[in-house]
């Protein structure tokens, strides 16, 4: 009986190594089982027999144990993998919730601006937006045109002024009594008047824009006037969430109607 190592098979045959140094070729149909190199055999003329300290199980446990050691490391990058994930997703929830938060901050501030500033407008007078109506080329006049008074006319329609159907620029004159005169401002001065005449415009408000240069005299409330000047359009102010339209005219000359 010979014990050696199988160090090498090609093909059908197998080579044992011998711890004396030898080699012997066997036959692979001798063998009852399949060789693997590295198996430890015992040799008894052409019998071939693998013995029990063969170290063929070797590369099983080898492949098993390098399958003990993959596994944990897979699990290993699923939790890392997972704990990213929510990571990523707590702090994008959390980013959500910041934004829905400033936006809705900013939203609530932005109402109560609009708030305070519809307020601020329903409370103010109408005279800085007159300010900003009245062009430039219509706050002066020629002083001959301006004084003949048989150029403007008393006749005309308050339900086509109120509705802007009135031409605008035409030379009017309007008689009436001053309800309220608004502070004086850098361009002029702003009164409201209830019309006197004789048909379709009695007993209705009109605005009146005075330029500077051309108030002769102050006025107050109850002063009866008549005023001379050119229709421009409808003046549109807002109170109380209201908006109020009026007939609207810059005066070049008023007197007093006694």
């Amino acid at each position: 009986m010979n014990k050696g190592k199988i160090i090498k098979i090609i093909e059908d045959t197998a080579y044992i190594g011998y711890e004396d140094g030898s080699l012997k070729e066997i036959a692979i149909k001798s063998c009852d089982f399949e060789p693997t190199i590295g198996d430890y055999v015992e040799v008894y003329g052409d019998i071939v027999i693998r013995v029990e300290d063969s170290k063929e199980s070797t590369p099983v446990k080898k492949h098993k144990s390098r399958k003990s050691k993959i596994k944990p490391i897979l699990i290993a990058l699923v939790v890392i993998v997972l704990s990213i994930s929510a990571y990523f997703i707590m702090n994008q929830i959390t980013t959500s919730q910041n934004t829905s938060s400033s936006s809705k901050s900013s939203t609530s501030s932005s109402k109560s601006s609009s708030s305070s500033s519809s307020q601020e407008s329903s409370s103010s007078s109408t005279k800085s937006s007159i300010s900003g109506l009245v062009p430039k080329s219509l706050l002066t006049i020629d002083d001959e045109e301006r004084m003949d008074k048989q150029k403007y006319t008393s006749s005309f329609d308050y339900d086509k002024w109120i509705h802007d159907e009135l031409p605008r620029y035409m030379k009017i004159r309007v008689s009436g009594e001053a309800v309220q005169v608004k502070d004086s401002e850098d361009k002029g001065t702003v009164i409201q008047i209830v019309s006197n005449e004789l048909g379709s415009g009695y007993g209705e408000p009109i605005a009146v824009f005075i330029p500077n240069g051309y108030l002769s005299r102050v006025i107050v409330e109850g002063d009866k006037l008549v005023l001379y000047g050119k229709t421009y359009g409808v003046l549109q102010t807002t109170k109380d969430n209201s908006v109020i339209l009026r007939p609207f005219m810059i005066a070049y000359l008023h007197e007093t109607d006694n």
